[in-house]
């Protein structure tokens, strides 16, 4: 029986393919599992391996761009059928496992990438260890592509973002910034008088939130007809997941895993003393402690170091490497520094804690080659993977170090699991876990995708707040040599002396032979909102120039970007003419 060869869906947004290259000529033979064709869309190009193995006859020649789903060729099973179907006869109907052949990047030999056509969706059972922001999107896109879903949570849906880290944080940042902005508010022309922070109901307001947010969750997931399942699961073989509460055993055909992380610990004598906490007992304090030592300058510490420091506490911040925000591009690190410091912080970097001692209801630490007491000590130096329990080693799971490896199609060295967000490292992002789950849950249905981290941004929601996206100016250097660079700092913008935030600058990054976009950095107000615009430049290949001659609206914090741009070449409008 002939097999039909349709153009293949390679992505969710992908609606027709250009045949770039037939691999095998009209009438020639060719094998399952061989690289029939090379398709592309949005400027990516896929290998397409033959769904069956016979004699090739070609509808749409080379060149030609047809719709998803389309008839491009035919696959006979022998001469005869191949001299009537090439003499205009009607190809037999092939199976539907067969009509859409499996595309794969042209890694997918190194890298396990999936080589055949799954099964309809429908058939599919996919179980999702973990309701996080990797998890529960992953089993809602399953869903939404038809399979039926378990997913499996034992603690609250959201995972750390919602309940322990994204959301709560930022509500204490914003709880944070409205007082700060309150006893400066004369700058507007408002004058007020006894201002204060009411602690507990800033706790409330945080708890509200997340609660809002969490059942909303639990809703959507319901409203996709999935099985919710509350305990905590672990692998029996490759098909099962036991849920260890009840005992039950669920077959599936697939399995995601998504267990997320848990806040780091450090080897340092008194880290396990009373008051000395992490980020998850920092976001239940009762009350505001006098002083607070925080071990870590990353985004975690100094989002802690500003919420404490405008709510009047006194805060030390120790960091061992030799800038805070070490994976920012360094000039906008030390910018943040200078800034944060004149709140009030305390920075000491290339420095170590190496003890903590209780003294009485305080804390002495010690650093370097310095001393202080303090009330509280919080540990943020990051968090590490969860997956006590989870059973991988019975199953065979290949590990990095404590995190589980996958390749690029987010398969572990098992075939059919997939695991993704925190777990597996990379970018331990929520936004990131969130690509990465909708990433597993089309190839674990027979959509091969892999995942490009190319493009991700990063973000720190402090006042003024930092995001970044693509290389800093070091690594571009390093990469690509000699590099072009636009600034414009946000004195120079309208809008944001307006709001009167005219701290930090826009600064891009890109390339010389081709003008591309190869990083943007942003220390300022809303930069987390505008380092999108960056990241969809830097995902379609943008040049600096398409940056720069895109009209932005006036007055907008989001001028300076095109400012920055024009800036590469010195044709900015709003800064002074450059001294060469």
């Amino acid at each position: 029986m002939a097999t039909n060869v349709t153009m293949p869906k390679l992505g969710l947004t992908m609606e027709t393919g250009k045949i770039v290259e037939w691999k095998v000529a009209e009438g020639g033979e060719v094998k399952q599992g061989d690289i029939l064709l090379i398709v592309e869309t949005e400027k990516i190009t896929y290998e397409v391996e033959a769904p069956a193995t016979g004699l090739l006859h070609i509808i749409v020649p080379q060149d030609g761009e047809v719709p998803v789903a389309e008839l491009i060729g035919v696959i006979a099973a022998d001469k005869v059928e191949y001299d009537s179907v090439a003499a205009g006869g009607a190809p037999a109907a092939a199976p539907a496992a067969a009509e859409a052949p499996a595309a794969q990047d042209p890694a997918s030999a190194s890298t396990g990438a999936p080589a055949v056509s799954a099964p309809a969706a429908g058939d599919t059972h996919i179980v999702v260890i973990g309701g996080g922001p990797g998890g529960y999107p992953a089993a809602i896109r399953a869903a939404q592509l038809g399979a039926k879903v378990t997913i499996i949570e034992k603690d609250q849906f959201g995972g750390t973002c919602l309940n322990r880290g994204c959301i709560p944080t930022k509500s204490l940042l914003q709880s944070a910034g409205t007082y700060h902005d309150a006893k400066n508010s004369e700058v507007f022309g408002v004058k007020t008088s006894g201002v204060s922070i009411d602690f507990p109901a800033v706790m409330s307001r945080k708890n509200t939130v997340v609660k809002q947010l969490v059942g909303g969750l639990g809703g959507i997931l319901k409203s996709h007809g999935m099985k919710i399942v509350n305990g905590t699961g672990t692998l029996v073989d490759a098909t099962t997941v036991k849920v260890i509460e009840t005992g039950e055993e669920i077959k599936a055909d697939k399995i995601i895993i998504a267990t997320g992380s848990i806040p780091s610990r450090v080897p340092i004598h008194g880290a396990e003393l009373e008051g000395v906490i992490t980020s998850d007992e920092a976001l239940n304090l009762e009350k505001l402690p006098q002083s607070i030592l925080i071990i870590g300058g990353g985004v975690i510490g100094m989002e802690f170091a500003q919420v404490m420091s405008r709510m009047d506490v006194e805060v030390t911040v120790v960091e061992m490497l030799p800038q805070i925000l070490p994976y920012e591009d360094a000039e906008i690190a030390a910018g943040f520094a200078g800034l944060i410091q004149k709140e009030g912080v305390e920075i000491h970097t290339n420095t170590s804690v190496s003890k903590i001692e209780a003294k009485g209801k305080k804390k002495l630490v010690t650093f370097g080659d310095k001393q202080k007491e303090v009330e509280l000590v919080l540990v943020a130096v990051g968090r590490s993977p969860y997956t006590e329990g989870l059973g991988l080693d019975k199953v065979g799971v290949a590990m990095d170090k404590n995190f589980i490896k996958v390749n690029e199609y987010l398969e572990t060295s098992v075939k059919g699991i997939y695991a993704i967000g925190d777990v597996i490292g990379n970018f331990m992002l929520a936004h990131v876990a969130t690509a990465e789950g909708e990433c597993a849950a089309l190839n674990a249905l027979g959509q091969p995708h892999r995942m490009n981290y190319r493009s991700t941004p990063r973000a720190v929601y402090t006042t003024p707040e930092v995001a970044s996206v693509g290389l800093s100016e070091a690594d571009a250097k390093k990469q690509y040599g000699d590099v072009q660079i636009g600034r414009f700092p946000f004195v120079g913008c309208g809008k944001a002396l307006v709001i009167n935030e005219t701290s930090g600058l826009v600064k891009i990054i890109a390339d010389k032979k081709y003008g591309e976009v190869l990083g943007v950095a942003i220390l300022g107000p809303h930069a987390t909102d505008l380092i999108n615009e960056a990241a969809l430049a830097i995902q379609m290949e943008a040049t600096f120039e398409e940056m720069a001659h895109t009209i932005h609206a006036h007055p907008t914090i989001a001028e300076s970007i095109m400012e920055a741009a024009l800036d590469v070449d010195a044709k900015a409008i709003h800064m002074p003419k450059k001294r060469k």
